[in-house]
């Protein structure tokens, strides 16, 4: 018989029920199939003593548990209490020790910004002397430049005296500027020109004595 014979006659055996695409499907050996799986007999004897055993069981393991966990705990609580009972000492020596530090910084704190606060404030004093001293300064320039100008009052050209001015002004003597200065420090007048001798002048003969003949 050929795979397609074969495929056919297990198809149409297997009716619609769903098949693997391997073609290869044979159908249940003709001795199983009046066969008929029943469930496995129990004994009701042992099923009782089973449950009263599974029952025993549990008790006792959720026993021993939480005997075991009551041991631990009543452990653990009494380290505990021992650790207190010995490291008390210890835990006030150490709290002493560490508020008698706490006082000492505090101190120390306090003494620090003490200083700290004097020296701005001699800072911020010495700025104001300071500033309070140049104000005196500016003061003191300012009003002797104002008595300096009261006094010169009278000499000061106003509205009022304007044409007085005027007056002097133009009625006041002629100054002759056409001299000039040796390196000695002589005043040398006139238009001749100087003649030196040894490094030496003769002022005297240069001298005029009219100031407006050398413009003459």
């Amino acid at each position: 018989m050929s795979k397609l014979a074969t495929f056919s006659k297990t198809l149409a055996d297997l009716g619609n029920k769903r098949v693997r695409k391997n073609p290869r499907v044979y159908p249940k050996a003709k001795g199983k199939l009046l066969k008929v799986k029943q469930p496995t007999q129990i004994d009701p004897v042992e099923y009782e003593l089973c449950q009263k055993w599974w029952t025993d069981y549990r008790l006792q393991y959720e026993a021993v548990r939480n005997l075991f966990k009551y041991e631990i705990e009543r452990q653990k609580m009494e380290a505990i209490s021992a650790s207190r009972i010995d490291h008390e000492h210890e835990r006030n020596r150490r709290h002493e020790l560490t508020e008698s530090w706490n006082k000492e910084t505090h101190l120390i704190a306090i003494d620090k910004f003490e200083k700290l606060l004097k020296a701005l404030i001699d800072k911020q004093t010495c700025k104001l002397a300071e500033f309070e001293n140049e104000q005196m300064k500016s003061l003191t320039k300012l009003k002797a430049n104002v008595d300096e100008v009261a006094t010169l009052a009278e000499q000061m050209i106003t509205e009022k005296n304007l044409d007085d001015k005027i007056d002097e002004i133009m009625n006041s003597d002629v100054v002759d500027y056409n001299f000039v200065v040796d390196y000695k420090g002589n005043i040398v007048r006139g238009t001749k020109p100087l003649e030196y001798k040894s490094h030496e002048l003769h002022v005297e003969e240069n001298v005029q004595d009219d100031p407006l003949s050398a413009t003459s």
